[in-house]
């Protein structure tokens, strides 16, 4: 007879999001880019495009990198502009902030202060 190899309460693996899990497997919950085998979300990137049209061509772009709840409050900053100054306009993209599509430029310029976000240890 054989017995299984973990009793009792759910445990990360069987496919079924228990209590302290984000995901577990193809079970995602939140998770919006895959579930890692520690059953936390996989990592999101999200940057947020700063252009000042007082002041041109002044731009800044911050990228940041955590769990998808985390990016999300991360681009609700952004497109609320943390520190709104009026003639500055704050775009929030989700994904990879290599080149800003619509502004031509590479993420990393601009200031860390310009938008807050929690760090997360978990993320690189």
């Amino acid at each position: 007879m054989c017995t299984p190899a973990v009793k009792g309460a759910g445990f990360c693996g069987n496919g079924v999001i228990d209590a302290g899990e984000d995901c577990d497997g193809a079970a995602l919950g939140s998770c919006t880019a895959g579930c890692d085998a520690n059953c936390t979300c996989t990592c999101v990137t999200a940057c947020c495009y700063m252009e000042n049209f007082a002041n041109p061509p002044d731009t800044g772009c911050v990228e940041y990198t955590g769990k998808p709840g985390q990016v999300a409050s991360f681009s609700a900053t952004c497109a609320g502009g943390s520190q709104p100054v009026p003639s500055i306009k704050y775009t929030a993209l989700t994904g990879s902030c290599a080149l800003g599509p619509a502004f031509g430029f590479a993420c990393g310029g601009g200031s860390a202060n310009e938008v807050v976000a929690p760090a997360d240890a978990r993320c690189p």
